[in-house]
């Protein structure tokens, strides 16, 4: 049974490991903690190795798809430069490619 009509998950970047989300829109009349224990049923088949591997490449071309999409224009390389100077160092920009092609799944399934 569908519990939710849309979910999203963010990390922000930081230097530093920081907080990360999870925002579940659950459906009308389903009441929360309907919506809780499916959402933390999902994480646990997760965390415990059962999940469809294939999806974190889609995950992993989704990220570098957004990552490169927004640089499209000389005004989007500096805003995230400086957002990266501005929380750490702008030198970061070189690291989130590699960073993100060499997750594995046993890394997700880890954390």
């Amino acid at each position: 049974e569908q519990v939710a009509t849309d979910i999203d998950a963010a990390c922000f970047e930081t230097e530093q490991p920081y907080l990360f989300w999870i925002a579940v829109d659950g459906h009308t009349g389903i009441p929360l903690a309907q919506t809780e224990a499916a959402l933390f049923s999902a994480l646990e088949k997760v965390q415990n190795g059962e999940w469809d591997f294939a999806h974190l490449t889609k995950a992993q071309n989704q990220m570098l798809t957004d990552f490169y999409l927004s640089q499209e224009t000389a005004e989007d390389q500096a805003e995230v430069l400086g957002e990266l100077a501005s929380l750490a160092r702008w030198q970061l920009i070189h690291d989130f490619v590699p960073q993100i092609q060499a997750v594995k799944a046993e890394d997700i399934t880890r954390v």
